[in-house]
């Protein structure tokens, strides 16, 4: 398929005899060629896809013009995939979930309630809850805080599998807290190596998760975060948004 531009006016240009140099061909009209595409690709419409059944020689178009603009502003290698009609649909359901969905807003509203619904040790409960929408199994998230967290700092544990038997594991220490906050919470997590490192387990990554603290108050913390990764409240809006939309079952970007 492709679109042409007319080069003579119709009155002139148009002829009904047959071109000696194509052979079997009648109703000829000079036109030079813009662009070619495909037409089961994504970026040709429904109304193009109808009109090109039309057996006419000549019809109107007019109604088709911003989707004719449409392919002629696209990079001609893009026109030339084929999709599938079951991928187009869910496409269509996906970009317009996508237009209909304020995520900004869903990302502030969640944080706030959330929030203002947990305090202290309720987070680790919440965020077990919720990170296990995003790590299936046989990931394992479990809480490990209560009486023994003095010896491993750890209030969240992510066992991902390894081969016979081998886990690795992740570590994360969340604290309720705003404002500066101080070095205490890194030495904490810094226990997770001794403690949980053996045979069979590694401790692959350490975590800070600070609820309400901000990263432009804590530059000491940061400067002290020694391979510990914070997550202060801005990440942790973003983490809760991946949560709830995989609690939703929505694969949005």
């Amino acid at each position: 398929m492709g679109i042409a531009l007319a080069t003579e006016d119709f009155n002139k240009g148009y002829s009904f005899s047959i071109d000696e140099t194509l052979g079997d061909y009648g109703h000829c009209f000079p036109a030079k060629l813009i662009t070619s595409f495909v037409r089961d690709n994504s970026n040709v419409s429904g109304k193009i896809r109808a009109t090109i059944k039309n057996r006419s020689r000549f019809w109107n178009l007019n109604h088709c013009k911003d989707d004719v603009e449409k392919i002629l502003h696209t990079e001609k290698i893009e026109l030339q995939t084929k999709q599938s009609l079951e991928t187009s649909f869910g496409n269509a359901v996906t970009d317009c979930f996508k237009i209909a969905f304020d995520q900004k807003k869903f990302a502030n509203e969640f944080y706030s309630t959330v929030t203002n619904k947990f305090s202290n040790e309720e987070w680790e409960f919440a965020l077990v809850k919720g990170l296990k929408c995003i790590f299936p199994d046989p990931i394992i998230v479990e809480r490990t805080g209560g009486p023994a967290e003095k010896d491993h700092g750890t209030d969240i544990l992510i066992r991902l599998p390894g081969l016979l038997g081998f886990q690795y594991l992740i570590a994360i220490q969340v604290k309720d807290y705003s404002g500066p906050v101080g070095k205490a919470p890194i030495k904490q997590i810094t226990k997770a190596d001794h403690f949980w490192n053996d045979d069979n387990c590694r401790v692959i990554d350490k975590y800070l998760i600070i609820t309400k603290a901000n990263r432009k108050d804590n530059a000491s913390l940061i400067e002290s975060a020694n391979g510990v990764k914070i997550i202060f409240a801005h990440e942790l809006q973003e983490l809760l948004t991946v949560i709830g939309k995989s609690y939703l079952g929505l694969q949005l970007g």
